[in-house]
């Protein structure tokens, strides 16, 4: 049995905790096959998240705007239901709010985390009770640093690296010119991983960095449909909503979907 961890109020918790080594059967593929230098990952959590077949990383500003919040929220609900897992970094802002969404939406996510795993240890201090929330979903924290790792700045862009290794693909929700999602999607782009932006007013600086991705060939989302598609997923039936409870209104539905007909042209049917 593994040893078990600490709740970030203090309490003793069942959450399994451990190290995977490279050379460990449960060590995620993904994460072997793009970095040159394996580290040691050290977790609190579900490690069985690691073998899940389709990852989207979340990343983004940390004083996003209300708007910005609105716009990741609105493209992620849909996804609910999706065989699909939230990868994100824990940090306050716009990685926090993809860890929210997934949360509500009952779907996993994994925090890859800049610190130790370690409930004390964790940081930013103010979203520990947002990790205890991941894990008592059944969701993991995963970081490259043992216990007692001091905190440093440049421990984010190993953080960076690991979540962009981890995912088939990542989703800049808002990004400034010098964001350090663009760290992300530049390691995105280095491991053969496709990068999706969410635009936004080219006159405002959150979205600097976030427009450039797309000038550059970044894909654009607009909707939580537009990930569902670009990932090859499908939700399952209990979770579609294309239907209006009635055989009238859906065979409108279908019309509409099959030929592109008009209001006018169904009324004439």
């Amino acid at each position: 049995m593994p040893p078990r961890g600490w709740s970030a109020s203090g309490g003793k918790s069942d959450f399994p905790e451990g190290v995977l080594r490279p050379d460990h059967a449960g060590y995620p593929v993904r994460v072997a096959q793009a970095l040159k230098h394996l580290p040691e990952l050290y977790f609190r959590g579900n490690a069985e998240l690691l073998s899940c077949q389709t990852m989207l990383a979340v990343v983004g500003s940390r004083r996003p705007s209300f708007q910005a919040e609105k716009n990741l929220d609105r493209i992620l609900r849909p996804l609910a239901g999706a065989p699909l897992t939230i990868v994100s970094g824990l940090a306050i802002g716009l990685d926090a709010c993809g860890h929210e969404a997934a949360l509500e939406g009952g779907l996993p996510t994994i925090a890859v985390v800049g610190s130790p795993v370690a409930a004390h240890e964790l940081y930013p201090a103010s979203n520990r009770k947002l990790a205890d929330r991941i894990l008592s979903a059944g969701g993991l924290l995963i970081s490259p640093f043992p216990k007692g790792t001091p905190f440093a700045k440049w421990n984010f862009p190993r953080r960076n690296e690991i979540i962009a290794a981890l995912s088939h693909a990542v989703l800049i929700a808002a990004a400034k010119k010098l964001s350090g999602a663009l760290g992300t999607a530049r390691f995105a782009l280095d491991f053969g991983r496709d990068v999706l932006v969410i635009p936004g007013d080219i006159a405002d600086p959150l979205y600097a960095g976030s427009n450039t991705l797309l000038q550059a060939g970044a894909h654009p989302v607009l909707s939580g449909e537009d990930i569902l598609s670009f990932l090859g997923l499908e939700l399952p039936v209990r979770h579609q909503t294309l239907r209006t409870g009635n055989a009238l209104g859906d065979a409108m539905l279908q019309l509409l979907a099959e030929r592109n007909r008009t209001i006018d042209e169904l009324a004439r049917t």
